[in-house]
């Protein structure tokens, strides 16, 4: 596979551009699927971040890893930040794993929450999202918050946990 200066491939660029048919044209010439480019990400990666369903489907179709854990992230936890329900609902489909941790030991429930974008937080607890981990994420984020946050928490809850 030839790759540009940033160390993507074709099939990299035409997923993140929702060029479709390229892609497709690219996976019957036999493109490599998985590979990873700029940042560690794969085409499948780059389709789920760019909101590409219709690239992502033809990748998951083809055999992507739809749990691999790039430089950053899995393509289900980007699509969790990102808000992007569909591609979220697509990757679970496919049976990604809700509960695997990215880079930083963050779920997708957990940045589901943090991106506040509770029609995504739903989809992940009823695929069977661990609520226990993600709770103890947010408690961890809290403790690590800057006290000038925390206060603005309690202040707005009456709770010294800010819940």
């Amino acid at each position: 596979d030839v790759v540009n200066c940033h160390n993507d491939t074709p099939l990299h660029e035409a997923c993140a551009a929702g060029h479709t048919e390229v892609a497709r044209a690219l996976i019957e010439a036999r493109a490599a699927i998985d590979v990873a480019g700029r940042f560690g990400f794969t085409p499948l990666l780059a389709a789920c971040k760019h909101g590409r369903r219709e690239a992502a489907r033809l990748l998951l179709d083809a055999g992507a890893d739809k749990d691999r854990l790039t430089a950053e992230n899995t393509p289900l936890i980007h699509a969790c930040s990102a808000g992007l329900l569909e591609e979220a609902r697509l990757l679970i489909k496919a049976r990604a794993e809700v509960n695997k941790a990215g880079r930083f030991g963050y779920t997708p429930l957990y940045l589901a929450w943090k991106s506040r974008h509770p029609a995504l937080a739903q989809l992940l607890i009823d695929a069977g999202a661990d609520l226990d981990l993600a709770l103890m994420q947010m408690h961890v984020g809290y403790a690590r918050a800057p006290s000038r946050e925390r206060g603005a928490c309690q202040r707005k809850t009456g709770s010294p946990q800010g819940g």
